[in-house]
């Protein structure tokens, strides 16, 4: 959710309704990664809210939207959910039937890797060593790879099954075998083909999950 998109009221009822809910609560992501609510919540005081001052009390990423429309109880959290999202989206999760619902992988991760297409430079004529990636899922959905350098590893940017946490739309690793490793772990499905550019033209390599 961006910046004007944040969660607002201007009650301090309402603010005490959503925080003492969400201090008990914690989402687990297909990837892992914890999610708490209360991480999200903005601090404000009884006093904030004198004259019903409108405050903005969180600012929540993708995967954290959709765990509040599907388990979240409180009213004006997600009548502010559906003033963001469209009605569609917002019935799938409701449903059951969304993207992040219906996504699978169905058993049939590549466990090998192989590449396809080497940089037109090779090894010895690159003039830079440290590279920074950007990578690109080319088979099936032409997805961005976005990099969480912390964690150092991949989420998609629209966060159809992941956490949606990155810092980077790059990844600064110097080895291809690091590469390598890093989406082998991310296990992508076979006959994925991935595209790793680098910083220079001509610097990509093509690779196939198998």
């Amino acid at each position: 959710m961006a910046a004007i998109d944040k969660t607002y009221t201007n009650k301090w009822e309402e603010y005490c309704e959503y925080r003492d809910w969400a201090m008990g609560q914690k989402f687990v992501c297909p990837n892992g990664d914890i999610i708490r609510p209360i991480d999200y919540l903005y601090r404000w005081n009884k006093e904030d809210f004198d004259g019903e001052k409108y405050r903005p009390i969180m600012n929540t990423p993708y995967s954290l939207d959709y765990f509040l429309i599907k388990h979240c109880p409180v009213k004006f959290v997600h009548d502010r959910l559906r003033e963001v999202y469209d009605k569609e989206y917002v019935d799938s999760i409701v449903n059951g039937t969304s993207e992040w619902d219906t996504f699978t992988k169905d058993g049939k991760c590549g466990t090998h890797f192989k590449v396809k297409q080497y940089p037109r430079f090779g090894k010895v004529n690159r003039p830079y060593k440290c590279n920074s990636w950007f990578v690109t899922l080319e088979e099936g959905c032409g997805e961005n790879l976005w990099y969480d350098e912390d964690k150092n590893r991949w989420t998609w940017r629209y966060e159809l099954h992941e956490s949606g946490r990155w810092t980077s739309n790059v990844a600064h690793i110097k080895t291809i075998g690091a590469l390598k490793r890093l989406l082998l772990d991310w296990k992508l499905p076979k006959g994925t083909i991935v595209k790793a550019t680098g910083r220079y033209t001509f610097d990509d390599y093509e690779f196939l999950i198998y």
